[in-house]
């Protein structure tokens, strides 16, 4: 068995592979920051609730402005792997969130909008960014969003 651990070792170390036993949590997705409003009066909808579709937990509410941020969607990892040329992997492989985004408010229908993983957005065609989110720090701005009151 020590044989072994040592050839495996002795292999890794070979290859260029770095791996590094940092429990850590990365970002997975970016930071989602939009305004929801009236679609007949175009004013701003305060108390909506915006959540990723399947994390509830990564929400947040619009401020009297309409405006909200949604924070990073974040998985825990045990590992890190590097190699020379620069790839890198996290272990182990958490879930990947939906594209999907939640609009929802008392007053008005739901809205479900998809926010593929290129970066186009359903509706509103291809966001032109330099740089796909590597780091924590990156954020989507979406156009406005409206909201269809309900029929009283």
């Amino acid at each position: 068995m020590f044989t072994f651990a040592l050839v495996a070792g002795v292999g890794i170390l070979l290859s260029g592979c770095v791996i590094t036993p940092v429990p850590h949590c990365w970002a997975i997705t970016p930071i989602v920051q939009g305004k929801v409003v009236d679609s007949d009066s175009h004013l701003p909808i305060q108390g909506a609730r915006i959540q990723l579709a399947d994390r509830p937990k990564v929400a947040a509410t619009s401020n009297d402005q309409g405006r909200f941020r949604l924070p990073a969607a974040r998985n825990f990892f045990w590992l890190w792997i590097g190699t020379y040329d620069g790839i890198s992997n996290h272990l182990p492989f958490g879930p990947t969130p939906s594209d999907k985004i939640q609009i929802s408010h008392s007053d008005y229908h739901s809205l479900v909008l998809s926010i593929e993983t290129n970066l186009h957005i359903r509706g509103w065609g291809r966001l032109d960014l330099s740089e796909l989110y590597t780091h924590e720090d990156t954020t989507i701005i979406l156009p406005d969003i409206s909201l269809q009151p309900l029929q009283k």
